[in-house]
């Protein structure tokens, strides 16, 4: 009920042996990429990779004021960043446009249960911190919970070559990211009654 076909479609497929029930289907979403990548030129030190939350403060301004995005949220794997997303946040926009944006930061496990319109992921990896950190970030649990909290989009930030990515779970999101579903236009062998009110409709 959450998701659209493309949010969605990652974790049917990996975490639920596509048995899930979309109920999101529709015409106006079926064929809409919702997920896009951005890759940030940033290094993570002590946890932080500073040049994502950057792009999170311009991501944040540039989304509260567009039409139809909705509520907003920004999560991360790691407690460092989001610690330091949240300071950030604070510091640039007041408490009533937190509360108007419908704001909210936090760890991936901070946000379980919870959803916003438009989810920023600060992945707050880069190339030379890949190996542990990345096998965190891959845990199934984590994972799944991390990319299905977006009711219409998300933004992907990363600090790495999605190509350089060994194989496993975020090469794989990375790939499924770059293929969004075609609209299929359907034809029905329905009487004449229903397709003249098909027609009307589309």
């Amino acid at each position: 009920f959450r998701s659209v076909p493309h949010l969605i479609d990652f974790s049917a497929r990996t975490f639920y042996d596509d048995e899930l029930r979309l109920m999101t289907q529709h015409p106006s979403v079926e064929g809409r990429d919702a997920i896009t990548q951005i890759r940030v030129d940033g290094a993570r030190a002590d946890g932080v990779n500073q040049a994502e939350i950057d792009r999170v403060l311009e991501l944040v301004a540039d989304l509260a004021y567009r039409t139809g995005t909705g509520s907003i949220g920004v999560l991360t794997p790691f407690r460092a960043q989001a610690d330091a997303i949240q300071a950030a946040i604070i510091e640039r926009f007041s408490v009533a446009q937190i509360r108007q944006f419908g704001l909210r930061t936090g760890t991936v496990h901070a946000f379980q249960g919870s959803e916003r319109d438009t989810v920023v992921i600060s992945l707050a990896l880069d190339g030379e911190g890949l190996g542990r950190s990345l096998r965190f970030v891959e845990d199934p649990n984590l994972f799944n919970v991390m990319v299905t909290r977006a009711r219409r989009h998300i933004v992907l930030l990363h600090s790495f070559e999605p190509a350089a990515l060994p194989s496993g779970l975020l090469a794989q999101y990375f790939r499924f990211a770059d293929d969004p579903p075609a609209f299929v236009e359907r034809r029905s062998d329905a009487s004449p009654w229903v397709r003249q009110v098909a027609d009307a409709l589309g």
